[in-house]
């Protein structure tokens, strides 16, 4: 799986902006084992939204599946994970691969930063600048992860996932390592 999310790039007729993406990848290795990952980029204003689609692609396989978080106003109760309709405006930077499907999660701040929480990591303020939120783009796709598992997964799953997400972030820690692979 990659968690993704997009601060997508402005629109042909909007002034240019900064843009990026932060992913949270997570790969299953073995029956009880996976290797877990965080990548972000960001571009400067002006560049070509082509290049941060490749640098998407480079993250996936035919056999991933993409988690896309979509913000929602704070306080809202509309949060769901749902396939990825294909008229999204982020569609055109996620690849389609194999049989697997894409969910986007339209999550409110309020939620993403109690999964955040879970996680011990932490995202302030819910109207950041563009520039803000393309340093914090690796903790939305990490949070946005967090969501997906407490909201989809059992119990029992659930605390052997947090508990190697757990360790995985006090190694990231320990190494002194930023969040990049």
């Amino acid at each position: 799986m990659v968690a993704l999310s997009i601060l997508p790039p402005p629109l042909a007729l909007d002034r240019p902006a900064p843009f990026g993406f932060g992913a949270f990848i997570v790969t299953r290795r073995w029956r009880d084992e996976a290797e877990v990952a965080s990548y972000a980029h960001g571009y400067g204003a002006g560049y070509d939204p082509e290049r941060m689609r490749s640098h998407i692609e480079t993250l996936f396989t035919p056999e991933t599946m993409a988690l896309i978080h979509i913000a929602a106003p704070s306080f809202s109760r509309r949060h769901k994970l749902a396939p990825l309709p294909y008229s999204s405006s982020y569609s055109r930077y996620i690849p389609r691969c194999g049989l697997r499907r894409n969910i986007h999660a339209v999550i409110p701040h309020d939620q993403l930063v109690h999964a955040a929480r879970v996680g011990g990591i932490s995202i302030h303020g819910p109207n950041p600048t563009a520039i803000q939120r393309i340093g914090r783009l690796h903790t939305e796709a990490q949070a946005t992860w967090l969501f997906w598992v407490i909201a989809a997964c059992p119990p029992r799953i659930r605390r052997s996932v947090l508990a190697g997400y757990v360790a995985w972030t006090k190694l990231q820690k320990a190494k002194g390592c930023g969040s990049t692979v």
